[in-house]
């Protein structure tokens, strides 16, 4: 499927950024700047492609944003050794996305469910990919103290959000799919 094979491209494009970035250490080359560019296209590509394509599904579903934490996270800790990306801002992104891996991957074994996606969560993921490329291109003030701030709320809105839908479904009866039925038509993962 199309879509997934361009989540996957997005997972290889976060070591080549990684490297792009640790050869272009005291200045931002054009090559990272297509590879980030290159990744940001294929996270708006897939889904459209995916519903365009009547490819939709669980695993679709799951890569996308895994595709998207692996990319964030290998840029990040790239970024804060590197060049000086706050290492607050890393963690707290951290924070919220393993508490979603890990929840995930319980209600997608004990109840069958995959996590839906989130607008918040996705404008949350969309400002830190916003923030770290101020952040290679080296913008100056504001822009730093304002995109981590704005970023940093993003962050703590969604995950207040996936906390709010967690708690209703552990309130509700575990319920599996009944027999001819998929487990896709559940609910859509994105973070």
């Amino acid at each position: 499927m199309l879509a997934n094979g361009l989540s996957m491209a997005r997972m290889f494009l976060a070591p080549a950024v990684a490297f792009s970035l640790f050869r272009d250490e005291h200045g931002t080359g054009q090559l990272t700047l297509v590879l980030m560019l290159t990744a940001g296209a294929t996270d708006l590509l897939d889904g459209w492609t995916a519903r365009r394509l009547g490819q939709t599904s669980n695993l679709g579903r799951i890569l996308d944003p895994l595709a998207d934490k692996v990319f964030i996270g290998t840029v990040c800790i790239s970024l804060v050794v590197l060049r000086g990306f706050p290492l607050w801002l890393v963690a707290l992104q951290a924070t919220r996305d393993l508490a979603i891996v890990g929840f995930g991957s319980f209600l997608l074994r004990s109840r069958h469910l995959v996590v839906p996606a989130s607008m918040f969560g996705k404008v949350a993921t969309w400002a830190m990919a916003i923030t770290i490329l101020g952040h290679v291109l080296r913008l100056e003030a504001p822009w730093p103290s304002l995109s981590h701030g704005v970023t940093a709320l993003m962050i703590v809105g969604s995950g207040a959000g996936y906390a709010r839908w967690l708690s209703r479904i552990m309130r509700a009866p575990a319920q599996l799919p009944s027999a001819g039925t998929d487990a896709s038509s559940s609910s859509r993962t994105e973070a």
